[in-house]
């Protein structure tokens, strides 16, 4: 047993270091930050902000579709009122 135990003690102490060497590290240094900026190409933006406007005004028409559909005691194909799995009648 007086091996396990050297060995645990041994262990423990390099961990103990190691722990605080971090704890030391976080606390006391402080990172250097500077404010970074990168140039975005206009004609990127404006696809990804084409196709954003896309996909909402197609999720509000389903929406509205749906909505329509629910209040007439319809179902739309794929809509939030048809079970998944089912085809719509």
């Amino acid at each position: 047993m007086p091996t396990l135990t050297s060995f645990l003690l041994r262990a423990g102490l390099v961990g103990g270091l190691v722990f605080a060497a971090m704890l030391a590290l976080a606390t006391l240094v402080s990172p250097f930050t500077r404010p970074m900026q990168a140039p975005v190409d206009p004609a990127v933006l404006s696809r990804a902000l084409d196709a954003a406007r896309a996909e909402v005004a197609r999720e509000k028409a389903e929406a509205e579709a749906a909505s329509r559909a629910e209040a007439a005691g319809t179902t739309v194909p794929g809509g939030p009122s048809t079970p998944a799995g089912e085809p719509a009648p």
